[in-house]
């Protein structure tokens, strides 16, 4: 894409999960995690070389999708917590969960704006990386999520 100096952009699906820790889903919350890393240096390597090429970072919060229905072809979990966690959270991502139609428009137009940071939902997004701030800067450990445990 840079080398066709023409304008072009690069988005990637991060997911707040970049910004979280939860118990039984360490897998999934590494690839966010690394993915935002991806995306955050390859935007400041594209603006050092001078590139066209936007980059932005897909930030969606709660999306009804098929993802815990996806999970549990593979099986239900052994432990009975990591059980009673997903059940929680697949309830919840339906529950309050965002249309993925009206998801996939919020995050285009961020990305039409040309802007970094493309959310679904800044308020909830904003809480999540100054939970993870705290947790950082005060070198706490990881706090399993209170609505986890509800």
């Amino acid at each position: 894409m840079a080398a066709q100096e023409r304008p072009g952009v690069f988005a990637v699906v991060a997911s707040t999960g970049a910004v979280t820790s939860l118990p039984y889903q360490s897998a999934y919350v590494a690839s966010k995690h690394a993915a935002l890393a991806l995306v955050q240096c390859l935007d400041l390597e594209l603006r050092a070389a001078e590139t066209p090429v936007q980059v932005s970072a897909l930030l969606p919060n709660w999306v009804r999708t098929r993802i815990f229905d996806d999970v549990r072809r593979g099986g239900d979990p052994v432990d009975a917590d990591a059980r009673a966690t997903f059940a929680r959270m697949a309830t919840a991502i339906q529950e309050q969960g965002m249309e993925p139609g009206r998801a996939a428009s919020l995050l285009l137009e961020a990305v039409a704006r040309g802007d970094f940071w493309c959310l679904t939902d800044p308020e909830r997004t904003a809480q999540l990386f100054e939970e993870r701030a705290l947790t950082l800067r005060e070198l706490r450990p990881p706090a399993r999520p209170g609505w986890l445990t509800a």
